[in-house]
């Protein structure tokens, strides 16, 4: 070796260049013009994960797709850079769409068929090996996403469908936020799909063909019902019928999160605006839940984590609204199938009660007093809820209450795991 010269081994230089996050884009681009050697690795860690922004926008027949944004290079870049070097797209693991414009039409365009075919396009159908992929709308934007799936174009739904069989036997990973109603028979041909997060979840009551969803982490944030209904269209999924396959199981479920934000706003901004007030308001919302009877959380042996969330929206609103019960009793019916077994019940020889930590989070917007405050119907959930801790069923549970538009944040009921 000469003098003064220090010398790094290979493999230490690999292993320091490996703790590069993949979102430092020009630390892994420097490197991987250090040497010969580590340019393709360098590479492929630059390449790993990709974001991309598209236009949300209408096609001449009305039906919403994805276009370049006028003024914005990244994604023609991308597109050069894989058609240039082929290599490039067997690199990408994880590929994301974010929508981040949305035009109310786009009928003043040219015919399609004259139209150049749009680089996100020609990017998705390069890609083979992805392990995640993901569509959703940009989250500071107030755009009307998601969109329903029967809205999307042909063209786009084709190439999303095409992308997972070609990566089926990799994909892990499924977020489509964007689209809702999204089909899930589409996706019983991913066998090894862990995780998956839609926007809403629909019974198409289709004969389908074998195979099951078998995810690890289910995140559901419904955006068109009440919340009972959610766990009524996952029940459906779940159950076989007398010409019908399950669309899904949830034997190795680790996470289930169920979001009902919208649906709320919706129901209350319905009740307000109701012209003839000698209607009974929203009689359903206090209906006992023996729809979902069939629910049991007990089931799910390898559940460690749940989460329930939602948002609910009105000035007027009291603590003795109907959405307000309605939201407590959904959390408290779903609480309730938790097994009541105790701890020190030595006698019981059955499976061990699932270890779960719990998280809870309610968004209230109103004008509400501490009166209403205190007098919020909570004792629905909470009074399972410390059932269920007594019962040795929980390790951990957090439940958060956000009162908007009020000099109120409550935060309460933190259970710590004992010992």
């Amino acid at each position: 070796m000469a003098q003064n010269n220090i010398f790094i081994p290979f493999d230490l230089v690999e292993k320091i260049f490996s703790h590069i996050p993949t979102t430092d884009h020009a630390t892994l681009s420097a490197c991987s013009q250090t040497s010969k050697s580590f340019r393709d690795s360098m590479q492929g860690r630059l390449f790993e994960v990709i974001n991309v922004e598209c236009a949300v926008v209408r096609d001449r027949r009305g039906d919403f797709t994805l276009a370049d944004i006028k003024g914005v290079d990244t994604v023609h870049q991308l597109l050069s850079s894989l058609t240039t070097k082929p290599t490039l797209a067997s690199y990408i693991r994880s590929f994301n769409i974010i929508g981040t414009e949305l035009f109310p039409s786009r009928m003043t365009m040219r015919d399609p068929l004259g139209s150049p075919t749009p680089s996100i396009f020609r990017i998705l159908s390069l890609l083979t090996s992805l392990t995640a992929f993901s569509f959703s709308g940009d989250p500071t934007s107030r755009d009307l996403l998601p969109i329903k799936e029967r809205h999307i174009s042909s063209d786009l739904k084709e190439a999303i469908q095409s992308l997972f069989m070609r990566s089926s036997a990799s994909i892990k990973s499924v977020a489509l936020t964007a689209i809702r109603d999204f089909p899930l028979e589409k996706l019983r041909h991913l066998p090894n799909i862990e995780t998956l997060h839609v926007p809403s979840l629909i019974d198409t009551h289709i004969a389908l063909p074998p195979g099951l969803i078998n995810p690890k982490v289910l995140h559901i944030g419904d955006t068109r019902h009440h919340d009972s209904k959610i766990l009524v269209n996952l029940l459906r999924l779940l159950t076989p019928t007398h010409s019908h396959r399950p669309t899904m199981t949830l034997s190795r479920i680790e996470s289930l999160c169920m979001i009902s934000p919208y649906a709320s706003q919706n129901e209350t901004h319905q009740h307000h605006s109701m012209k003839n007030y000698s209607m009974p308001p929203m009689q359903h919302l206090n209906t006992p839940y023996n729809d979902i009877a069939n629910f049991n959380l007990a089931r799910f042996h390898n559940l460690a984590s749940l989460t329930l969330s939602g948002t609910l929206m009105s000035r007027t609103m009291s603590s003795a609204h109907p959405i307000v019960e309605s939201r407590c009793r959904w959390m408290g019916a779903i609480l309730s199938t938790l097994p009541q077994i105790t701890v020190q019940d030595s006698s019981y020889t059955g499976p061990q009660p699932p270890l779960l930590s719990l998280f809870i989070e309610i968004g209230i917007y109103g004008a509400f007093t501490p009166a209403d405050i205190s007098a919020l119907p909570f004792g629905q959930f909470t009074d399972v809820l410390n059932a269920a801790i007594d019962g040795g069923a929980m390790i951990k549970a957090r439940i958060d209450l956000h009162f908007l538009n009020c000099k109120h944040r409550v935060k309460s009921f933190i259970n710590e795991p004992k010992g």
